[in-house]
């Protein structure tokens, strides 16, 4: 609840306290992403946050430790998300964002 005379902030954060801007934008690029998705196919919750780790250019190594998950189990997560996308590397994943 906001008291009298509090604005919201632009700068508020969302999600993993992003500024409302980024969260905003990445949101949108999960979205083109998943668009691409077959009929009645969604992903997972770790596949999304392993989505938008992979949009910001984090690798396996990094994602495994902001997830305190090992890295094989982070190499099977991105293979199911790269199956469920029909890509096979992130150059393909970051090309769905342009169609």
């Amino acid at each position: 609840y906001f008291k009298d005379g509090e604005v919201f902030s632009s700068q508020s954060t969302l999600n993993a306290g992003q500024p409302v801007d980024e969260a905003t934008e990445m949101e949108m690029k999960v979205e083109k992403v998943q668009s691409h998705l077959p009929t009645g196919e969604v992903l997972a919750p770790r596949e999304r946050q392993i989505l938008e780790y992979t949009l910001v250019g984090k690798k396996r190594k990094d994602i495994a430790e902001e997830m305190n998950l090992s890295e094989n189990t982070i190499k099977t997560y991105v293979r199911n998300l790269y199956g469920k996308l029909g890509v096979q590397s992130r150059e393909e994943l970051y090309k769905l964002l342009e169609d």
